[in-house]
């Protein structure tokens, strides 16, 4: 992990760089600001696939912290993909449903006296959860893909049928819903990113569905990581080149270690 390969891009451009002590730990922001650090980040080091869990959800269904569709989280093998989800788009674009957080716009209380999905809303997640299903279907046969390698876990649109007494547990069936799409695309922007002919043997209406996403529109997620645990799975120099936000703590273990000499924090702010 060589300087040479780290800042590489074609116009030689050194990531920008955000270096912070934060709850006395000093972290790196790569192709970002430590803004974008979660509160108690560090807390969840070890904690993979954090949101698949009993997370605490906010009345708006997203998770009281680090929400994967608005924050970097820990890097782990089989989500790599959620480096590159999409999380906000140019101010002169309207954000699509998937991007807002909010998820009470989408709700009717019925006759009945329980929360569902507005139908015009339910007919248009089904319709882009679908047609994403079917890009990924199309990616994911062709070769090199095997089964051991990271993909989207999809969303059973069936429960966009269904009812909840709550309002907040019909706004965390949405917000799945939008995380669902969210994988997705996060999925279709590494693979546009890492191959260099993304779009050989693919059937037209893939290659147009992926074109019309406009991904190249929005900023990416990142990813934390700790460089000493993750190194053998993570390219950062490609990550970096493409704009992807890369956050890490600077600990004893990387310190240490001559292949993380040029992420130093020293190093960094000489530049």
């Amino acid at each position: 992990m060589a300087a040479t390969y780290l800042f590489s891009d074609e116009s030689g451009r050194i990531p920008d760089s955000d270096l912070r002590t934060v709850d006395d730990v000093p972290w790196v922001g790569l192709n970002c600001s430590l803004d974008l650090l979660p509160a108690g980040a560090m807390n969840c080091i070890n904690r993979f696939n954090y949101h698949a869990g009993s997370a605490q959800l906010t009345d708006n269904g997203c998770y009281a912290s680090m929400e994967f569709s608005l924050y970097p989280d820990w890097h782990h093998h089989d989500t790599d993909f959620r480096a590159w989800i999409p999380i906000k788009s140019n101010p002169a674009f309207d954000d699509p449903w998937f991007l807002q957080p909010d998820q009470e716009e989408f709700l009717s209380y019925n006759a009945h006296g329980v929360y569902v999905v507005k139908e015009q809303w339910r007919e248009k997640f089904k319709k882009d959860l679908n047609e994403a299903a079917y890009a990924a279907q199309d990616i994911l046969s062709r070769a090199p893909f095997t089964n051991r390698q990271p993909r989207p876990s999809g969303f059973n649109l069936e429960r966009l049928h269904s009812s909840r007494t709550l309002k907040k547990d019909a706004m965390a069936l949405v917000a799945t819903a939008r995380r669902a799409m969210l994988d997705y695309l996060g999925f279709f922007n590494w693979r546009m990113a890492a191959c260099f002919q993304w779009d050989r043997d693919l059937k037209r209406d893939t290659i147009t569905l992926l074109t019309g996403y406009a991904l190249w529109k929005f900023e990416k997620r990142g990813i934390l990581t700790h460089l000493a645990r993750d190194w053998k799975e993570l390219n950062i120099s490609f990550l970096l080149a493409n704009n992807v936000p890369v956050l890490y703590p600077w600990t004893a273990k990387e310190e240490v270690d001559a292949r993380f000499a040029c992420l130093a924090p020293s190093i960094l702010a000489a530049f």
